[in-house]
């Protein structure tokens, strides 16, 4: 456990602020230390987009009303690294403070192991009551927290992900153009088309 952040203490000082393990933003989106977020961020010029990495948790409460705000690392985004051939996320040393209502995205990302020079050490395994087998397996042993890749093919919120990576984005009015583009490439030619025999109509012992 951490202490209080002095930036929370001047700006809540009648509140309870306690440090919290988690915090679940949606069904599937549970924000935790070392997980990667995008946060929008309103300034005198407009608003901003940054990747941050979550540092802490904690919650601001009086009376019947709560809110919660995160301490985190701001990373930048990188060039495209030539062994994953994913974007990089590169630490700054600017640490940030923001409600997690300013979450935009979770984002899905993975130690850059490559610049790092991460090892593959021996660990113990994780076991269960009825575990049967050896007791140590190969794990991967990080370095650093300086450079991370960010996984362009995440399944969640792909668009925010293909965004940041720089790789196009295709909604879903292009997608009756791209499925009808698909189906003419791959209809048959029917002059190049030859008479098939039902499976039904071979004798058995040629199925």
């Amino acid at each position: 456990m951490e202490g209080v952040p002095d930036f929370l203490q001047r700006r809540f000082p009648h509140h309870k602020i306690k440090q919290i393990h988690q915090l679940r933003l949606l069904q599937h989106d549970v924000l935790k230390k070392d997980y990667f977020v995008l946060v929008k961020k309103n300034t005198s010029s407009g608003s901003t987009k940054d990747i941050e990495c979550v540092e802490s948790i904690w919650s601001a409460s009086l009376e019947h009303q709560t809110r919660y705000f995160v301490r985190a690392r701001r990373f930048l985004q990188g060039p495209i690294n030539p062994f994953y051939q994913m974007r990089e996320l590169d630490v700054t040393s600017h640490v940030d403070y923001f409600e997690a209502s300013d979450i935009v995205a979770c984002l899905n990302t993975q130690h850059n192991c490559q610049s790092g020079r991460c090892q593959v050490v021996k660990g113990s395994r994780n076991k269960g009551p009825n575990y049967e087998g050896t007791q140590t397996t190969l794990k991967i042993r990080h370095n650093d927290k300086k450079s991370f890749i960010l996984n362009s093919a995440s399944l969640r919120d792909p668009v925010t992900h293909r965004e940041l990576a720089g790789l196009n984005t295709y909604y879903h009015l292009n997608w009756a153009t791209a499925i009808e583009t698909g189906r003419a490439r791959w209809r048959p030619n029917p002059t190049n088309q030859t008479s098939q025999t039902r499976a039904s109509s071979l004798a058995p012992s040629l199925i």
